[in-house]
């Protein structure tokens, strides 16, 4: 079956921001690399995803070519990369969150749900995601401000608290864990 045109989510050899790279594997295994990156953002439904999958083994130059793999990825929680063969409905489903969330809550969404080991919906990540900070104790702190627990005009005792132990305490108790984003940017998520 050859499909006219390239589908308009076939990105040729550019990564995108959140995408994979669909092999044919009858290529692959006869020792020739063929296969696009699909820009996951372009993507409305899996059939959408599934016309993307049917160009590459349609163009191979491989003949009998029946067969196709996800060979690289891009912006995925590891959740949707554990297989060469991932539900494509998952990706679509990953790609449409993305299209929910701010740029800001992009990399945090992608953590939560790696540290999940599922994907999430946008509202558990929203209620989860307690914000990006400059560090644990700078979060620990803020959280015991506005608790109540710490008062402005009182210097003596919180001036003597060790905010990192109190995050610590906070880690260890299940309450809180954090991670730290590609681009060093340090999150904090309620605990699971």
């Amino acid at each position: 079956m050859e499909l006219a045109t390239c589908p308009h989510a076939v990105t040729g050899s550019a990564c995108p921001d959140v995408g994979v790279w669909f092999a044919c594997l009858a290529s692959y295994n006869s020792g020739t690399l063929h296969g696009a990156w699909v820009d996951l953002a372009e993507i409305s439904d899996a059939a959408d995803l599934q016309d993307c999958i049917d160009w590459v083994i349609a163009t191979s130059p491989t003949p009998g070519a029946e067969e196709w793999a996800v060979h690289d990825h891009c912006g995925l929680p590891g959740v949707l990369t554990r297989s060469e063969w991932p539900d494509l409905a998952e990706l679509v489903g990953f790609s449409e969150a993305l299209g929910e969330l701010s740029d800001d809550e992009a990399e945090p969404f992608r953590l939560y749900c790696d540290n999940r080991g599922e994907l999430v919906s946008v509202d558990q990540f929203r209620e989860a995601f307690s914000g990006e900070w400059d560090s644990e104790a700078a979060f620990a702190e803020d959280l015991a401000e506005q608790s109540g627990l710490a008062v402005d005009q009182c210097a003596w005792p919180l001036s003597c608290i060790d905010w990192e132990a109190a995050w610590r305490e906070l880690r260890y108790g299940g309450d809180f864990y954090s991670e730290r984003g590609a681009d060093g940017a340090l999150y904090v998520f309620s605990g699971l």
